[in-house]
């Protein structure tokens, strides 16, 4: 059992970090990539031991590598684009994904396909990134993806990163369903006494 964790664990690695290598790959060219990747390694932790902790500092680290490198505004906009990328190498590759394209999915009555898909889409980033990913509905047609990590607060440092996984989730809605609006925003109103983020996004259909 604890073979299969630890394959699991590195497969879910592996798909990860290859995930944002190609996005950044697709929007910054190799050679910009090929930087920014070996300063975000440089960067990880020097008393990191296990593979938890590595995908979540090299989460950290991609949003401090571009808040350093670039104006806000233009991090915020490559990011949401590497986001974006990313997402379409990953649902090529992860099966609970593929599998949302499936008809059966496609033909559930517009909220519940939402509601049931973001969940799956909640607990495979959970799996992939190590973080605490969940997702959960306002209304009918406005959903949320709440980010939660372990003293999130000092080592995201910025917050940055959290524009990758609004460009995730962007491009998920828009394959999920193309035929609708959406709009997306950060709103940290629904936080506790944890140091999560939510994504939320809410859709209508286009004129």
């Amino acid at each position: 059992m604890e073979n299969n964790i630890s394959t699991n664990e590195k497969i879910n690695q592996s798909l990860f970090l290859q995930a944002i290598y190609e996005g950044t790959v697709e929007i910054m060219g190799k050679p910009k990539t090929e930087q920014i990747f070996s300063s975000i390694l440089d960067a990880k932790s020097s008393d990191e031991d296990s593979e938890k902790k590595s995908r979540i500092h090299i989460i950290a680290n991609f949003g401090n590598e571009f808040a350093i490198r670039f104006h806000r505004n233009t991090a915020k906009g490559l990011l949401l684009r590497i986001g974006e990328a990313s997402f379409t190498y990953l649902r090529k590759y992860n099966q609970n994904l593929i599998e949302l394209g499936n008809i059966e999915n496609r033909l559930k009555p517009i909220s519940k396909r939402f509601e049931e898909s973001l969940e799956v889409l909640a607990e495979n980033l959970s799996e992939l990134t190590t973080l605490k990913i969940q997702a959960f509905k306002k209304n009918d047609t406005n959903f949320c993806l709440e980010i939660v990590g372990e003293e999130m607060s000092k080592m995201l440092s910025s917050d940055l990163h959290l524009f990758y996984f609004v460009g995730l989730l962007r491009a998920f809605c828009g394959w999920l369903d193309s035929r609708k609006e959406y709009a997306f925003h950060i709103d940290e109103d629904r936080t506790g006494d944890s140091f999560g983020k939510c994504i939320c996004m809410g859709f209508k259909d286009v004129e």
